[in-house]
C-alpha cells in the first residue's frame, strides 16, 4: 500500500488499526501533515506561523534553499578540483557553515537533536581545533613529547627558544583541515536537521543524480577540449593519464565520486513504478559506472564490487527487485574483477618503469648530453633492480604501525600531518608525489592518537553497521535507502585504499548521504514513538519506548556541541594565513625561488640573517618538514664563505627527518667531504646511493668529484655492478685515469664473477691511448666471460682508437651475428654508420642500405624503455636529415623530445629542421626554451639564423616580435 492510498483510506479513521499496518499509518498522516498541507497565501511573520501552528522549516521557500543549496556544495566541490587550492577550501566550508546556521535557525522550533553521528562530528571539530592552540611547552612536553622535541629543535637551528607551540607537529596543514571538517559537520547538520522534519527524500536523490551527471559531462568537456586546464579557468602542469580526465585531478577520487553516485541511480530504478522512468535511471547507472571505469582506478573497482553485495543486502526484501539486483551484482562483480586485473597489470608495469627511470634516473640522465648507449645500460640495470625491488608502501606501513602509534600516542600528531613527518610512506611516481598514505583509518590513528582515533572509526563503523542492518524501512523507500547507504559503504571501503574524504570533493557527499540517512532514521523513531503514546493512551500498550543517554540529554549536548563548532570556528579564523600555507605551499614555492637566486655574497652573515627571517614563519608552521629544512640548508650553503658549517647541522636535521631522501644524503656528503670528512662524505654518498630509486648519476657523479682516494671511492659503493660501471664511468670523464684503474681492479680481485672490474680498467685503457693493453685485456675478457655484446663494443671502440673503422664495423658485426636483437650494439653499429663509417661504402645507396638494414633491426627488436626508444628516433632523425628528408627528421626529433623533453640535442635539431623547412613560428617558440638552459652566445646565434630566415621569407610573420622576450641578440652580447 502506498503513501497515496493509506492517506486516502476512509476505514483508517474509523477501523482499529493492525499492528502491521499502524506505524505506517501514523508515520504517513504525520508525513502529509507535515509536508501536504498547503501554506497559506502571503502570510508572512513568525507570529502567523505560530498562531498557524507552523514553524519557518515548513515553508517551501526554505526547502528549496536547503536543498538547493546542499546541491550546489556537493557539486562545487568536486568542480574545484576537490577543494585541494586554498580558496575553495576555505569558501565552501564557509557556505556550508552558513547554510547550516540558516537550517538551525528554521528548525530551531522543533526541538534540536544533532544525533550520535553529529555530536561525533562536533568532537572531531573540536578536537582538531584544539591541536592548533598554542599551549606551554611544557604542558606540550607531557602531552606530546615528540612533537615538543621538534619544535625545540627547529627553535634550536634559528638560535631561540620555544614559548608556547601547538601540539600538531605540522600547524600549517592542520589548519586547512580544520577548515574541511567544519564543513563535514555542517554540511551533515543541515541534512540531518532538514530530513529529520521532511518525508520524502527521493528528490535528494534525483539531485545528486543530477550533479552526478553534471559533474560527468564535464569531464567528458574536459578530456575532449582542456588537456593542460581545468575547463579552461585553472592551468595546470598535468592532467590525470587516464581515458577520462576530470576537474578533480586525481583519478581515485574522480572514480569514487562516479562509484558512489552509481548505486544512488540504481535506487531510483528499483524506487520507480513507471517502465521508462526506471529505464532512464538504469542508463543513468550504467553511464556513471562506465566513467567510474573510465577513470582506471583499483581500489574503487574493488569499493564498487563490494557496494553492491551490499545494495544486494539492504534492498532484498522486494522478490522482483532482488533478482534484477542479483543479475546485476554478477555481472557487476565479473566487469569489476577483470577490469581491476586489467588496470593492475598494466599499472604494474608503468610503475616497474617509474621505478627504472628513477626521481633523477634515466629520464633525466637524457635531458643532459650524455651517451645515449650509456643511459640504455643505466635504464636496464634500473629495470632489473625494480622488478625485485619495488616497495609496497601501503603493506610497509601495516608492519611499521605500532611504532609509529608508539611515537604520538595520545594526542596524535595533528590532522594532515602524516605527509611532513612519514615521507618514507608516500606514495612516490610520476608525475608527483602524494603526501598520504593511501588509507585513511590509518592515518586517522597517527594524527589524533589511540584512543580519539580508535573512538572515532568504532562509533562510525557501528552506527553504519546499525544502519545496513536495519530492516524496517519502509517498502517505498527500501531501494532509495539502499541507494544511499551503499554510496556510504563504497566511500569507507574505497577510503581503505584512498584517502578521499579529507577533501571536501568527495567529504561533502559522504556528509550529506550520512546526514539524509541520520535524519531519515531519527524521523522513524519519532513516528513509532508517537503510535506508542497513542497505544498507551487507549490502554493498548504498557511503555514507551526508552530514550538513550544522548536523547535525554539532547539540549545540553546541543549546547556544548554548537557551542565548540562555533569557538572551533574562531579558531580557524585565526589560522587562515597558516591554512592558505598548508593549502597552496604558495610560501615555500617562495623560499625555492630564494634559494635558486641566492649566490655568494660580500657579507655572508648578513645574508644568512636576512634569509632564516624569511625563512622562520614556514618553518615553525612546518617543524618536521625534512624537504622544507633541506631547502634552509641549501639556502645557507650558497650564502658563501662558512656556509658549509652553517648548513651542515640543517642538513643532518634533514637527514633525520626524511632519511628515506637520497638528497638530503648526496648534499650531506658533499659538504662533509668539503669539510676534509671524506670516510664520512662516502658512507653518506653510499646511503643516497641505496636510497635511490635505480642507478643514480648525481651521487656517483659527485662521488667522482669530491673523493680524493679509491678507498674513499670505494666506501661509496653499494652492490649494484651498475653502480660500478657508472662511477668509473664518472671518473674517466673527469680523467682521474689512475683512480679509475685503481678502482677497475679493486673490483675485478673483489667481484670475479663480474665483468663489470675488467671492462672499467679496458674503458680507461682506451681513453689513455693504450691499445696493446686494452686488446689484452679484452683477450682476457673473452676467455673469462665468454662472448659478451661489452666485449664486441670494446673491440669496435679499441679499433676506433686506431682509426680503424673497418675493424670496428667488423667487431660489431660479428657481435650483432653473437646476439642478434642486442640494442647496444645496434645503436653502436648506427653511430658508426652516420660518423665516420660512412665512408666505408663506395656509394650512398650500398650506405644506405647497411643503415636501413640496421634500423629495420632495431624496429624488430622491443623498444621497451624510454632510454632505447629516445636514441632510436633521434638517431632516425640524424639520418634522415643526413638524406634530406627534412620534415620526416623532423617528426623523427619531435618523438625524441616527447620522451626527454629538456634534451637539448634534440631541441637543438629540432631548431635546425623547423629554419630549414620555414617553420619559423615554431622554431622561435624552441629557441624561447633553449634560451633558458643554454649560453646567450648560443641563444644569440639562434637568433641571428631566425632573422636571416625572417628576412629571406618576408611573407613569415613571427608571434614573438624579435625586440620582446629574448631581445635581438645584441642585448645577449653585453
Amino acid at each position: 500500500m502506498t503513501e497515496q492510498e493509506i492517506t486516502d483510506t476512509p476505514e483508517l479513521e474509523t477501523a482499529p488499526p493492525t499492528p502491521s499496518s499502524e506505524p505506517a499509518v501514523a508515520e504517513a498522516r504525520l508525513a502529509m501533515s507535515a509536508e501536504q498541507e498547503p501554506e497559506p497565501r502571503r502570510q508572512r511573520g513568525s507570529w502567523k506561523r505560530r498562531a498557524l501552528g507552523k514553524s519557518k522549516a515548513e515553508s517551501p521557500g526554505n526547502d528549496r534553499l536547503l536543498r538547493f543549496g546542499l546541491l550546489a556544495l556537493v557539486l562545487f566541490a568536486p568542480l574545484t578540483m576537490g577543494g585541494v587550492h586554498f580558496l575553495p577550501a576555505l569558501l565552501l566550508p564557509l557556505l556550508a557553515l552558513a547554510l547550516a546556521t540558516y537550517a538551525l535557525h528554521c528548525h530551531w522550533e522543533k526541538g534540536l537533536h544533532l544525533g550520535l553521528v553529529g555530536v561525533l562530528l562536533g568532537a572531531w571539530v573540536l578536537v582538531t581545533a584544539l591541536q592548533l592552540v598554542p599551549l606551554p611547552f611544557g604542558l606540550v612536553q607531557t602531552l606530546s613529547p615528540n612533537a615538543a622535541a621538534s619544535y625545540q629543535q627547529t627553535y634550536g637551528l634559528l638560535g631561540e627558544s620555544p614559548g608556547w607551540v601547538p601540539l600538531s607537529v605540522s600547524p600549517s596543514r592542520t589548519a586547512i583541515a580544520l577548515w574541511t571538517v567544519l564543513g563535514l559537520f555542517a554540511v551533515y547538520v543541515t541534512a540531518f536537521l532538514h530530513f529529520r522534519t521532511r518525508h520524502r527524500f527521493a528528490w535528494v536523490l534525483e539531485g545528486l543524480l543530477a550533479v552526478a551527471l553534471l559533474f560527468g559531462f564535464a569531464s567528458l568537456l574536459q578530456t575532449g577540449l582542456y588537456k593542460t586546464s581545468i575547463l579552461g579557468f585553472f592551468p595546470i602542469d598535468h592532467l590525470a593519464a587516464t581515458r577520462l580526465k576530470t576537474p578533480l585531478l586525481n583519478s581515485n577520487h574522480a572514480a569514487a565520486f562516479f562509484g558512489a553516485m552509481s548505486p544512488i541511480a540504481l535506487g531510483l530504478a528499483l524506487a520507480s513504478n513507471n517502465t521508462w522512468r526506471r529505464a532512464t535511471f538504469i542508463v543513468f547507472y550504467i553511464l556513471l559506472s562506465g566513467f567510474m571505469f573510465m577513470c582506471e582506478s583499483r581500489g574503487a573497482m574493488l569499493a564498487w564490487l563490494l557496494s553492491h553485495l551490499v545494495f544486494w543486502f539492504v534492498s532484498r526484501d522486494k522478490a522482483n527487485q532482488s533478482r534484477l539486483v542479483s543479475i546485476v551484482v554478477v555481472l557487476g562483480m565479473l566487469l569489476a574483477i577483470a577490469a581491476a586485473a586489467y588496470v593492475g597489470h598494466r599499472e604494474l608495469d608503468v610503475r616497474v618503469q617509474d621505478f627504472a627511470n628513477g626521481v633523477e634516473g634515466v629520464t633525466n640522465e637524457l635531458e643532459r648530453d650524455t651517451d645515449g648507449t650509456e643511459a640504455i645500460d643505466i635504464l636496464e640495470a634500473n629495470i632489473a633492480q625494480a622488478k625485485s625491488t619495488v616497495r609496497l608502501e601501503k603493506v610497509a606501513v601495516y608492519r611499521d604501525l605500532p611504532r609509529i602509534l608508539s611515537d604520538y600516542p595520545l594526542v596524535g600528531i595533528g590532522r594532515g600531518a602524516f605527509g611532513d613527518l612519514y615521507p618514507a610512506y608516500s606514495t612516490q611516481g610520476l608525475p608527483g608525489t602524494f603526501r598520504h598514505v593511501e588509507n585513511e583509518p590509518l592515518e586517522l590513528l597517527v594524527e589524533y592518537g589511540v584512543f580519539f582515533g580508535l573512538l572515532f572509526l568504532i562509533i562510525m563503523g557501528l552506527t553504519l553497521v546499525r544502519w545496513l542492518t536495519q530492516s524496517d524501512w519502509r517498502e517505498a523507500e527500501r531501494p532509495l535507502a539502499a541507494g544511499l547507504l551503499t554510496a556510504l559503504t563504497f566511500l569507507t571501503v574505497q577510503n581503505l585504499f584512498d584517502f578521499n574524504l579529507r577533501y571536501i570533493g568527495l567529504g561533502f557527499l559522504f556528509a550529506l548521504c550520512a546526514g539524509v540517512v541520520a535524519g531519515r532514521r531519527t524521523r522513524y523513531l519519532q513516528v513509532r514513538r508517537e503510535h506508542r503514546t497513542r497505544k498507551m493512551a487507549r490502554g493498548d500498550e504498557e511503555s514507551q519506548i526508552p530514550k538513550t543517554l544522548l536523547e535525554q540529554f539532547s539540549f545540553p549536548t546541543m549546547v556544548v556541541t554548537l557551542a565548540v563548532v562555533g569557538l572551533s570556528t574562531f579558531v580557524a579564523l585565526g589560522n587562515i594565513s597558516n591554512a592558505k600555507r598548508g593549502a597552496n605551499d604558495d610560501d615555500v614555492v617562495a623560499l625555492r625561488l630564494v634559494v635558486d637566486k641566492m649566490e655568494p655574497t660580500f657579507n655572508p652573515e648578513q645574508a644568512r640573517k636576512e634569509f632564516l627571517a624569511t625563512a622562520r614563519a614556514v618553518l615553525i608552521s612546518r617543524p618536521v618538514d625534512g624537504h622544507l629544512t633541506f631547502l634552509v640548508g641549501l639556502g645557507l650553503l650558497r650564502t658563501g664563505h662558512g656556509g658549509a658549517e652553517v648548513a651542515e647541522p640543517w642538513l643532518e636535521t634533514a637527514r633525520t627527518l626524511t632519511p628515506a631522501d637520497y638528497r638530503v644524503h648526496l648534499l650531506l656528503g658533499r659538504v662533509l667531504a668539503t669539510q676534509g670528512r671524506f670516510d664520512a662524505a662516502a658512507k653518506s654518498f653510499a646511503a643516497a646511493a641505496a636510497l635511490h630509486r635505480g642507478v643514480s648519476r648525481d651521487v656517483l657523479k659527485s662521488a667522482a668529484e669530491v673523493l680524493p682516494t679509491v678507498k674513499n671511492l670505494e666506501l661509496s659503493l653499494t652492490e649494484d655492478p651498475a653502480e660500478w660501471t657508472l662511477l668509473g664511468a664518472e671518473l674517466i670523464r673527469g680523467r682521474r685515469f689512475a683512480e679509475a684503474l685503481e678502482l677497475g681492479d679493486f673490483l675485478d680481485r673483489e667481484h670475479p664473477d663480474h665483468p663489470e672490474g675488467i671492462d672499467l680498467q679496458i674503458r680507461t685503457l682506451v681513453a689513455l691511448g693504450i691499445p696493446e693493453g686494452a686488446a689484452d685485456l679484452i683477450d682476457d675478457m673473452v676467455e673469462r666471460f665468454g662472448d659478451l655484446p661489452a666485449t664486441f663494443k670494446r673491440k669496435a671502440e679499441l679499433a676506433l682508437t686506431r682509426k680503424d673503422y673497418r675493424a670496428a664495423d667488423a667487431a660489431l658485426e660479428e657481435g650483432l651475428e653473437h646476439h642478434p636483437g642486442d640494442t647496444q650494439l645496434l645503436l653502436a653499429r648506427v653511430d658508426l654508420l652516420l660518423g665516420p663509417g660512412r665512408h666505408l661504402f663506395d656509394d650512398d645507396i650500398t650506405w644506405r642500405h647497411n643503415v636501413e638494414v640496421t634500423f629495420v633491426g632495431l624496429r624488430s627488436t622491443p623498444l621497451s624503455n624510454t632510454a632505447v626508444r629516445f636514441q632510436y628516433h633521434f638517431t632516425r632523425g640524424r639520418y634522415l636529415a643526413m638524406v634530406e628528408e627534412y620534415r620526416a627528421a623532423l617528426t623523427a626529433f619531435e618523438s625524441a623530445h616527447q620522451l626527454a623533453r629538456n634534451n637539448l640535442a634534440a631541441m637543438r635539431m629540432i631548431v635546425d629542421m623547423d629554419l630549414k623547412l620555414g617553420e619559423l613560428d615554431r622554431a622561435e617558440t624552441m629557441i624561447q626554451k633553449l634560451s633558458k638552459v643554454v649560453s646567450k652566445d648560443e641563444t644569440a646565434e639562434l637568433l641571428r639564423r631566425l632573422d636571416a630566415e625572417v628576412k629571406a621569407a618576408p611573407s613569415k610573420r613571427l608571434s614573438n616580435p624579435m625586440n620582446t622576450g629574448l631581445g635581438d641578440g645584441r642585448d645577449l652580447e653585453k
